[in-house]
């Protein structure tokens, strides 16, 4: 009924966050605060484009973006209240995939922990 909820990504190149649905969407078909995120990461930590352009090995095959992984992190913990997650009016949890180079099936894993 309350306590806290551990959402966790397995994989080293997805993350898990919290993050507000804009309701608006870009011109690529992104709500806009998605396209900001993207954005922001593709300035600060470009997508990999050529072999080499990452020392580790994971983020130096193309297309794969291990290294956001290290700023945005692979869990969220969400207090819950009542029964029900304490994400504000328009809070959702998201599961980012930034291994572009195929598409394969991906888990989390949810603890819950409290009374």
């Amino acid at each position: 009924k309350n306590g806290i909820v551990v959402v966790y990504s397995h994989h080293t190149t997805c993350s898990v966050i919290t993050q507000e649905c804009a309701f608006d969407m870009s011109m690529t078909g992104l709500e806009t605060l998605q396209q900001d995120l993207v954005d922001v990461f593709e300035n600060i930590v470009p997508t990999c484009r050529k072999e080499g352009m990452y020392l580790h090995p994971a983020s130096g095959v193309p297309f794969t973006s291990s290294p956001k992984i290290f700023i945005i992190g692979r869990n969220v913990t969400i207090v819950m209240i009542d029964g029900k997650l304490d994400l504000g009016d328009f809070g959702f949890i998201h599961f980012i995939d930034f291994d572009q180079t195929r598409a394969r099936e991906r888990t989390v894993q949810v603890m819950v922990i409290g009374e």
